[in-house]
């Protein structure tokens, strides 16, 4: 210590060639630089699995989870986490893929409200004037999301099947693995690359067959089926649900497919020949807490 108080330049000297001596013994053990094509740029994802959406915050959120997933694998490769801590790994990367398949129903319905933002593809969003359409499909089932895709006629009725399939299987996964309090079950790098490979091919079929709803009154007319509502107006549906004791259920109407509420004293026949399936005619009305049903008669 004292010569380096004495010659602090020879000091320093000494102290980088120890440095590279460990470097060049230790160091190449770990390749920490970042090989190329494993972590692609938010672009690159922007124009290879959403390009038919609008750019903003919703679409690079997307992208941003994608080169997670990426990432995240490429740390694995090079760490290796005890074995103990794979299952948790990977169930991780599992959640961020049901994140992106969510977002991605919700994003393509609000595509026609978005506006982009020119100065900076990862700030447009939802015109100030389309907020309640934000709200009303971010409020909605990651289920009704995708039924209304297929409604709207953006997807057709196999890859409305196959993205409900996407979603079981995600959601099978991840609830098995919480409700059970701990990963009984594995799921290792070589399960999770195949349900990876799975999901990739979805978002391709996606961007190739996907048809973007431009109508913004299609939407409108979609999310928000009785705001001209004309209560004289008889509706076919089904019984979907009867709660006998507590004297209310649900109606699925035909025609939209709106579940509705009703109460037994809507009802115009006798309340023990109520069954789930039974198909009845009825009028929808603008109460306090919504829409509800009313006037219920057999067909």
């Amino acid at each position: 210590m004292e010569n380096s108080f004495e010659n602090p330049g020879e000091f320093i000297k000494n102290m980088n060639s120890s440095f590279e001596v460990f470097s060049k013994k230790y160091l190449r053990q770990f390749h920490l630089k970042i090989p190329k094509d494993v972590i692609n740029t938010v672009k690159y994802y922007r124009d290879e699995f959403f390009p038919y959406l609008k750019d903003s915050v919703y679409k690079s959120n997307m992208c941003y989870l994608l080169q997670l997933i990426d990432y995240q694998i490429w740390l694995y490769h090079v760490f290796r986490p005890v074995f103990s801590l794979e299952n948790a790994y990977f169930y991780q990367l599992l959640v961020s893929m049901g994140i992106i398949a969510e977002a991605l129903a919700a994003v393509i319905l609000l595509d026609p409200v978005v506006e982009s933002e020119e100065n900076d593809r990862s700030l447009g969003e939802t015109k100030p004037e389309y907020n309640y359409i934000e709200e009303k499909i971010f409020k909605s089932s990651f289920h009704k999301n995708i039924e209304n895709l297929e409604k709207l006629k953006i997807i057709d009725n196999e890859l409305t099947l196959k993205y409900q399939e996407l979603r079981a299987t995600i959601r099978n996964i991840v609830h098995v693995q919480a409700w059970q309090g701990r990963l009984y079950s594995s799921l290792n790098l070589e399960d999770f690359q195949i349900k990876l490979k799975t999901f990739k091919a979805f978002l391709e079929e996606i961007k190739k067959n996907a048809v973007i709803n431009t109508d913004i009154g299609n939407l409108k007319n979609l999310l928000f089926p009785y705001d001209n509502i004309d209560e004289k107006e008889y509706r076919e549906g089904v019984i979907l649900d009867f709660f006998h004791d507590k004297g209310f259920g649900f109606i699925k109407e035909n025609k939209t497919g709106e579940q509705h509420f009703f109460h037994v004293s809507s009802l115009k026949f006798s309340k023990e020949t109520v069954y789930v399936g039974k198909r009845i005619k009825f009028q929808v009305f603008r109460v306090k807490k919504g829409i509800e049903a009313k006037n219920l008669t057999i067909i």
